[in-house]
């Protein structure tokens, strides 16, 4: 069993190295060592050869039983390539299983190995036929020192001893009184937890060191009455290290478990390095054993003094004690932490969740201690494991069984005897047949669903089933949820400085269990504490100050604002007192996720009070509909953000101005009959062709490199925006000029968005508290001495240029625009262009990236389209995949997730049969419209195909998919968009193939967002390209 990724425990860090297949297309050897293996490995290719084709002759199935289906293998290495290219192992097989079936085969080496991925083939393997299917399957690197000879763990179930050992597990371990009787040691450790994390309350933590360094206590005392570490110590490190290390060992590649015959060469070293690491558990328990010998006159009544007292009397020999303490260590500490780390991460990342597992703790335990209560009562807490059991099950693919007998099939296909089984429960566990949303983090699912852990539900197995279940599973259900629920209950939990809820990682690493890719990092803050005492009494103070006079406006306020139309207001959460529904919003995590959580509980029309002011959110193409186009004259005009008011900015800008202004009129005109029109946008196409090519020529000098993609594809963007605006390159192609630029616009637009005092208390905006205006003044001068300069330029230079800048200075006298206006509506088309189109880009690589066939697709309609030739020059219109995966990376990342807010300018307007007063925030959720499930199946999965055969387009015309908006506030710029983000995009990956860095596979791309500037990757996108029309390749 391997992942075919090399992990190395190298100084206490864990570093990842991809093994080189020789079998590999670019395999091309580069230093003496290569040239070596190479000799090496071709002068022993007859061999398994043929094995090989020895074992394809002589494997017989029952008549009429076919083999279970698979990819073909390759000849020697098997489906091998077949894993490379998958991720993690968990994510490569349930890749292969949903094209092969529940039950598919692979033939990895000379292994033939079943992988079963549904409830139904789980049941009859671990059930109906477990005899034929109950023994292991043991790892080469599991018979050093005889430990498999003598493991609870690696013995067949048919051996008297694994018969013995389970027994004394059953019967002297895991019992109802042995886990009572160790129940006060839990809560001691527990207790040592809370206290340490309090001593770094207010401080990011790393959680997972001093959980397992806890549970490492926990499992030494039960066996055998000492504390092994010091709480987040080095040698707590240490410790976790040697058992991950000596797990991860065990599910590496390993040449010996491919080709069985080489076994006695260990050509991967597998068995040298278990060995050591093995060396050092039995001399520890060794150590462990003689104190306990050696002291005659104590008795502790733990496991080792029973396991001792079975010894004296010749029924248990001193290894096979030894054995039994190692693998109840190994088994136990690294799988409980995992499993409190994947909660907690899970919870962090969904703020709603653990603010109700919190009130469940504090309603049961109110001041007290929870480690003290019958948790096993508390049915949220219950539902948080159950659910991150289900997501994240420590063993994904448990250990791997054997077929022990001939004739055996498996959902109807025959399993040869000597077969490996392999179970893959994370695949299980997200069955969308099974579980609805199974991507989702849900508890509330198992509030309703009678699932438990023990294995007698099948869609549900996280320990296994059968004879061999796990056997630590009782120790398990008690103490995570102990450890869980005290770090809930005595803490507050934050994300470091920086971080939001979206941007915890949950990617996963397939090592000594299921872990976190990335380690979590939080900050404890201890609920019971008094550190922010003086904050609170000083911010106490001074809200009473102003509660008088804020509670008489809003009085005021709310008799103006009633609905005179007899209309019920839209629901939505009851507002607290002055503040509104500030606080609602505050654990949801970016705005449009917030806002869309809200809304799945109040409905698709729903009111907020922000403030003083009355925001009403849209959620359903229905409603935008209504908004848009049914009532667009009393919905078309924009709420103006204070911070834009500065310098009379928004009364001279296309984007601010309202839809009823003649000067508005005017710039629409101008923009769609001068700027996007299919004249002006032909003839600006060889610009944005040559600035493509230049894109590409900086890329390709990057060759083979890690770069950051968003960058040269922004100065790029920039450049073609300069360039059909004023014919002049503004940047570098990803330069430092490119990068400042980049940087300005961002920040511009997130001064706009920023949460602002003024904004939510209109009376109190001459004040500036938030220092909005100051900010963005700042920005705006900036941008009006950049297009001073570049007006002036042209006005002292007799060349003329067929670009946008001559047109808007040639207009008649009648339409004559004044300087100002230009510069507005220049530095709107800059900053509303350049940005979202690079995310947008960026959105898309990221994607594809993550879904390589998706990539592999669209790059083959670019090959079959233009063959050898520059996508750029062709007809981008003509290519429907690409096209497809634009359309659903808008639709999965709207650069403007609720587009730009727009306010009611009438009375007596409803909308969805709710009364919306004048002067009401409009709000129109286009992240959320593109997500409903109701409108697109498998709303979180990026499948272009669905527009393949769906007539929609950007233009704003269907309502579940509206990313530049509709009505007259449409975004102008959209034919523009429409054609810059097909051409860099079909370059890049025309010319490009593109690969990630070195240690990352395609499900370690991280899709967190943050709405900032546009619809941003919250990690940006880094990647490596490989220049497809160069040699660096040469091989077939």
């Amino acid at each position: 069993m391997g992942t075919y990724i090399s992990r190395h425990l190298r100084h206490g860090t864990l570093q990842v190295k991809i093994h080189r297949q020789i079998f590999l297309r670019s395999c091309v050897p580069t230093s003496v060592m290569e040239l070596t293996l190479l000799s090496v490995c071709i002068s022993l290719l007859c061999i398994p050869l043929l094995c090989f084709l020895w074992r394809k002759s002589t494997t017989k199935l029952p008549a009429g039983a076919p083999a279970p289906p698979g990819p073909t293998p390759f000849p020697v290495i098997g489906n091998i390539p077949n894993l490379l290219r998958g991720g993690e192992l968990h994510r490569a097989l349930a890749g292969l299983s949903a094209s092969y079936g529940p039950v598919m085969s692979l033939r990895l080496g000379m292994a033939t190995t079943v992988v079963l991925s549904s409830p139904a083939a789980a049941h009859e393997a671990l059930h109906k036929k477990d005899g034929a299917v109950s023994n292991r399957w043991v790892p080469d690197s599991a018979n050093v020192m005889g430990h498999s000879g003598i493991s609870m763990v690696w013995l067949p179930s048919s051996s008297p001893l694994w018969k013995h050992l389970r027994t004394v597990a059953s019967t002297l371990l895991f019992t109802s009184r042995r886990l009572g009787a160790s129940r006060a040691i839990q809560e001691q450790k527990v207790r040592e937890l809370v206290a340490h994390f309090r001593a770094s309350s207010g401080s990011p933590v790393r959680i997972a060191l001093p959980v397992f360094s806890a549970v490492l206590n926990m499992m030494s005392s039960v066996l055998f009455s000492e504390d092994v570490v010091k709480l987040g110590s080095v040698t707590g490190q240490e410790f976790k290290e040697l058992i991950a290390d000596s797990v991860a060992e065990t599910t590496k590649s390993n040449i010996s478990d491919f080709y069985p015959f080489l076994r006695g060469l260990d050509l991967s070293r597998r068995r040298r390095a278990v060995t050591a690491n093995l060396d050092r558990f039995y001399q520890f328990f060794d150590a462990v054993i003689d104190r306990r010998l050696s002291s005659t006159t104590e008795t502790h009544g733990d496991l080792l003094d029973s396991l001792l007292e079975l010894h004296a009397k010749s029924q248990l020999e001193r290894p096979v004690i030894r054995a039994l303490l190692t693998d109840l260590f190994i088994a136990g500490s690294h799988t409980t932490t995992t499993t409190v780390e994947w909660a907690m991460a899970e919870l962090l990342r969904n703020p709603i969740k653990i603010a109700r597992a919190r009130a469940e703790l504090k309603e049961a335990f109110g001041s007290g201690n929870a480690e003290e209560g019958d948790l096993a009562k508390l049915p949220y807490l219950q539902a948080v494991l159950k659910e991150t059991l289900r997501l994240h099950p420590p063993g994904p693919l448990l250990l791997p069984h054997e077929v022990s007998e001939s004739g055996v099939t498996l959902g109807g296909f025959s399993v040869p005897k000597g077969a490996r089984v392999f179970i893959n429960v994370w695949a299980i566990g997200r069955d969308p047949e099974v579980w609805p949303e199974p991507e989702a983090f849900t508890p509330e699912r198992f509030l309703e669903r009678e699932v438990d852990f023990r294995g007698r539900s099948f869609e549900y197995i996280p320990f296994g089933s059968g004879r061999r279940a796990c056997p630590g599973m009782p120790l398990a259900v008690a103490v995570v949820p102990m450890v869980l629920a005290s770090l809930l209950h005595e803490f507050e939990w934050r994300l470091p400085d920086g971080m939001v809820p979206g941007d915890v990682d949950l990617s996963d690493r397939f090592g000594a269990a299921l872990e976190l890719a990335v380690p979590l990092r939080a900050v404890p803050i201890w609920a019971k504490g008094s550190q922010d005492l003086v904050m609170e009494l000083t911010l106490f103070s001074v809200c009473i100050s102003l509660l008088c006079i804020l509670l008489l406006l809003c009085f005021l306020w709310n008799q103006s604002t009633k609905s005179s139309t007899g209309a019920p207001a839209p629901p939505g959460p009851t507002p607290f007192p002055v503040i509104g529904n500030i606080p609602n919003l505050i654990p949801g995590g970016e705005l449009h996720r917030a806002l869309a959580r809200l809304s799945a509980f109040y409905g698709p029309v729903m009111s907020l009070r922000l403030g003083m002011v009355t925001t009403v959110v849209l959620s359903s193409p229905g409603a935008a509909h209504e908004a848009l186009q049914k009532k667009d004259g009393a919905v078309s005009n924009r709420w103006i953000p204070d911070s834009t008011r500065v310098g009379g900015y928004s009364s001279i800008s296309m984007v601010w101005l309202p839809s009823s202004s003649p000067l508005w009129k005017q710039l629409r005109t101008v923009a769609s009959t001068v700027l996007f029109t299919s004249r002006r946008l032909g003839a600006s196409h060889a610009i944005q062709e040559r600035k493509a090519r230049e894109l590409v020529a900086h890329f390709r000098a990057s060759s083979g490199s890690p770069v950051r993609v968003a960058l040269p594809v922004f100065s790029a963007v920039l450049n073609m925006m300069s360039g059909v605006l004023f014919s002049e390159d503004v940047v570098e192609m990803g330069s430092v000029s490119g990068q400042e630029f980049m940087e300005l616009i961002a920040d511009t637009v997130a001064e706009s968005i920023k949460p602002n005092i003024s904004d939510l208390f209109p009376f109190l905006s001459a004040l500036d508290l938030s220092g909005g205006r100051r900010v963005a003044a700042a920005k705006l001068v900036r941008f009006d001495k950049f297009f001073d300069a570049v007006i002036d330029r042209r006005q002292n230079s007799a060349e003329k240029h067929c670009d946008l800048l001559e047109s808007l200075l040639e207009l008649p006298a009648k339409s004559q625009l004044e300087r100002p206006v230009i510069r507005a509506l220049l530095t709107d088309l800059f900053i509303a262009g350049s940005h979202t189109t690079t995310t947008t880009v960026e959105w898309a690589m990221a994607e594809l990236l993550r879904n390589p066939t998706k990539m592999a697709k669209a790059r083959a309609e670019l090959k079959e389209a233009f063959g050898s030739g520059n996508a750029e020059e062709g007809d981008l219109a003509n290519l429907p995949y690409l096209q497809a995966v634009i359309k659903e990376t808008m639709r999965l990342h709207p650069p403007a997730p609720l587009l730009l807010p727009h306010e009611v300018s009438e009375s007596g307007v409803t909308l969805g049969g709710f009364s919306v007063p004048k002067g009401a925030r409009v709000f129109i959720n286009v992240w959320a419209i593109g997500r409903d499930a109701e409108v697109w199946p498998e709303p979180e999965v990026f499948a272009p195909e669905r527009f393949l055969d769906r007539e929609v387009d950007f233009r704003g015309r269907s309502f579940e998919y509206i990313p530049f908006g509709s009505g007259r506030r449409a975004c102008p710029g959209m034919p523009l968009a429409v054609a810059v983000v097909p051409m860099v995009l079909a370059s890049l990956l025309h010319e490009f193939e593109w690969r990630l860095p070195d240690g990352m596979v395609p499900g370690d791309v991280d899709l967190s967002d943050r709405f900032a500037a546009a619809l941003e990757l919250a990690v940006p996108l880094r990647a490596v390209p490989i220049w497809a029309k160069g040699t660096q390749h040469l091989g077939p």
